[in-house]
């Protein structure tokens, strides 16, 4: 079961790790750190060494114990048998193919059938969703896929992930869960009728949409749909509310967030648009946050644990305000035998069938249910 702490007593945290380590001398923990107590890593890298318990981690803007968002504190999940893990660093120059060969090379050396290879990204990478579907090419539906990213809701560079011997940025922790590890990921969204083409795109940045800058077509949609007025003076204020989605062949969408424009009009977002995309435009009341918690719950009751990891993202809770937390609530109403703890995230990973491809998703909610066999 995760632990939470609100403030970190160096004495308190060792008798719990010295403790867990009586009861699981092989076990380890994985560290969920709020950005606002980013300076307490040192301390717990102290005394996770002294307590002679393996420990990994990352930052997020903020984390969920008992079902609610805490800007301080952390989370701290037991694992009865410290799972296999690496952090890979990708340096200047290193590709996304460079990336995902690193993270299969791993995945194949602890053996691939069918577990939960779980990755938290730094959410400066460039090229996350560029990585997954190369990593896909590599291992196929031999293995599922979940994760999340890490860093500061700024989107300011920093060392967001360690381990006990060091921080990284850039990078990626990779954890290999077992075969009874479930993951779940929804986002309630549905696809309006409109529909526009990226013409002009590379890694998250679109420049024109239908042959025109991004930023102009985007206002008109905003405008000819909602009968809202956006533009460079208010982009800042509207555009989380006004997410796009790029449509897949099935039918499915997957969320992406405008964060920043250029003068060009062009538009960045939150995770990668690729060339020729068939995109739509979302908005945030789309997403029916009572369905949202009523699939994710009728997906994880049945499962025979309590111990459920949730990843919820910082744009839907932006695009949803008070109602973000009422979604956590809905979800915990429903699941009233299981305890929510985890983190804000800022872009989840997952499949949005069993064994399916990884796809990088914006304003989802990610829900991973562990097993301690």
């Amino acid at each position: 079961m995760p632990d939470y702490m609100d403030s970190l007593d160096d004495a308190t945290l060792q008798a719990r790790l010295q403790d867990f380590k009586q009861m699981a001398d092989k076990g380890g923990i994985l560290i969920l750190l709020a950005e606002a107590d980013k300076d307490w890593v040192e301390r717990i890298q102290t005394i996770a060494e002294i307590s002679a318990v393996p420990m990994v981690g990352a930052i997020f803007p903020e984390v969920i114990a008992d079902h609610r968002f805490h800007k301080n504190g952390m989370v701290i999940e037991y694992l009865p048998v410290m799972l296999e893990h690496v952090i890979i660093q990708q340096e200047a120059g290193n590709s996304a193919q460079w990336m995902a060969a690193k993270i299969a090379d791993y995945a194949k050396n602890c053996g691939v059938g069918h577990e939960t290879l779980f990755m938290i990204f730094d959410s400066m990478l460039p090229n996350i969703a560029s990585t997954l579907e190369h990593l896909y090419l590599h291992l196929g539906d031999r293995i599922n896929y979940a994760g999340v990213n890490a860093g500061s809701e700024t989107f300011t560079a920093m060392p967001c992930l360690f381990d006990h011997s060091g921080t990284y940025q850039n990078a990626v922790l990779t954890l290999y869960f077992n075969s009874n590890t479930k993951s779940f990921l929804e986002h309630g969204f549905t696809q309006p009728e409109s529909i526009i083409a990226a013409t002009s795109s590379e890694g998250n940045k679109i420049s024109s949409i239908d042959w025109c800058p991004a930023l102009d077509v985007y206002a008109e949609m905003a405008e000819q749909q909602y009968q809202v007025d956006i533009n460079k003076e208010n982009f800042y204020q509207y555009a989380s509310h006004y997410p796009l989605g790029i449509i897949r062949m099935d039918g499915s969408i997957t969320v992406r967030i405008p964060v920043a424009f250029e003068e060009d009009g062009s538009i960045y977002c939150v995770g990668e648009v690729p060339q020729n995309a068939m995109l739509t435009l979302l908005k945030a009341n789309y997403p029916d946050f009572e369905y949202t918690a009523r699939r994710l719950a009728e997906q994880l009751d049945p499962l025979e644990t309590d111990n459920i990891l949730s990843f919820y993202c910082a744009g839907r809770r932006m695009q949803l305000e008070d109602k973000a937390q009422l979604e956590l609530d809905t979800l915990n109403n429903l699941l009233p035998a299981k305890i929510l703890y985890g983190a804000l995230s800022l872009g989840e990973i997952g499949s949005l069938t069993p064994g399916g491809y990884p796809l990088f998703h914006n304003a989802t909610l990610v829900t991973i249910a562990l097993f301690d066999k």
